[in-house]
């Protein structure tokens, strides 16, 4: 069904695209955007020392969610 497993990755193939439904740039984005609230929570919470309750909350739901490559509490 995917052609040979020798072939590795065929950019002009645009099957990969229509199997996921996003373009390649587009997957590299949400993954640079996931970093990034990533870090800046756990920036905020652990070495800023931002006393909000809220933030903490989601940081530790947010953290524990992309260990668990859930997204959130599975």
């Amino acid at each position: 069904v995917y052609g040979s497993p020798s072939k590795g990755w065929d950019a002009e193939d645009e099957s990969l695209m229509k199997r996921i439904g996003i373009p390649l740039w587009m997957g590299g984005f949400f993954f640079l955007v996931w970093l990034a609230v990533l870090i800046l929570v756990i920036c905020l919470v652990d070495v800023a020392k931002v006393d909000n309750v809220y933030l903490e909350i989601f940081e530790t739901m947010y953290r524990i969610g992309s260990i668990i490559f859930g997204g959130g509490q599975v």
